[in-house]
């Protein structure tokens, strides 16, 4: 998942109220395994990131919801299929559970918009440069009480034409975010459809955390982590870290404890059992 890199004051007391307890994280600590050495092929063995600790994050102006923008936009480009729509729509609860924001189904942009220049053929596959949509979203405008805008599509994406592709790709200052389910299975195929869920739960949290200014997690195994290939993000966890829960409870002003509730009943309601039971030790941690 590749990322690409306004000041909002209404919610510091919120979210510091939120944020009271600063050492919740800590006590979590110990469920999280630190990040294992690269592979061969992944991401940090091409790409050089550091750690940006809580107050780098506090620091860098992210962008934030305020009383206005509280809503999520979720756009669709293509048309889709009875269990395709499904998938969105499940990872629409995702997203509420994860960012404490609601979701709101905004138009779906016809296929046909993308004019011959910035749509390609690459390996027998439509593919869609992610550039057009973010400038689509971007010319919308983004509406008034939209945190973020985001774009989900079955057609393979790519951002530039030096790229094979990318599952996603979202600007940490314009608030908004693409990203592709092509490469995740058949989710009309029922058996392959809990695996296609997964993986677009994933990109779909990655790169809204993206659009909240969060940037790559280095120091554990988490959703946070660059990927290079499908393979290095199947082996990513579903979940955020400590760290880069710290940051999340500070922007949106949740509680670990109201967070954890509600991931666990979303992972126990679509069948994520190891999932679920992660989170209850998480929980039972904070009690």
């Amino acid at each position: 998942m590749r990322l690409l890199f306004f000041t909002i004051g209404a919610l510091v007391v919120c979210a510091s109220a939120a944020y009271r307890q600063p050492g919740e994280a800590d006590k979590l600590r110990l469920l999280y395994r630190e990040k294992e050495k690269p592979k061969p092929g992944d991401w940090l063995q091409h790409n050089s990131e550091r750690h940006y600790t809580l107050g780098n994050y506090m620091n860098s102006n992210p962008v934030r919801p305020d009383k206005v923008r509280r809503l999520i936009y979720v756009y669709r480009l293509g048309t889709n299929t009875a269990y395709e729509d499904s998938l969105i729509a499940i990872t629409c609860r995702y997203l509420e559970c994860v960012f404490h924001l609601r979701t709101k189904t905004a138009q779906t942009l016809p296929l046909s918009c993308v004019p011959k220049g910035m749509r390609r053929m690459h390996d027998g596959n439509l593919q869609v440069c992610t550039k057009f949509v973010l400038d689509t979203l971007v010319r919308i405008p983004v509406s008034y009480d939209a945190a973020v805008a985001i774009c989900f599509t079955k057609h393979d994406l790519y951002p530039n034409p030096s790229w094979n592709y990318v599952f996603g790709e979202a600007s940490l200052k314009q608030r908004v975010g693409v990203w592709s389910f092509s490469r995740y299975g058949n989710p009309n195929n029922k058996p392959e459809f809990k695996k296609v869920l997964a993986r677009t739960l994933k990109v779909a949290s990655h790169e809204t955390a993206h659009m909240f200014s969060l940037k790559h997690c280095i120091r554990y195994e988490c959703n946070m982590n660059g990927s290079n290939s499908l393979e290095e993000s199947d082996r990513q966890p579903l979940y955020f870290c400590p760290d880069c829960l710290q940051k999340l409870s500070w922007n949106m002003g949740f509680t670990l404890k109201d967070h954890f509730k509600g991931l666990e009943s979303f992972y126990n309601r679509y069948g994520f059992a190891g999932d679920s039971l992660f989170i209850r030790k998480n929980r039972s941690l904070l009690n």
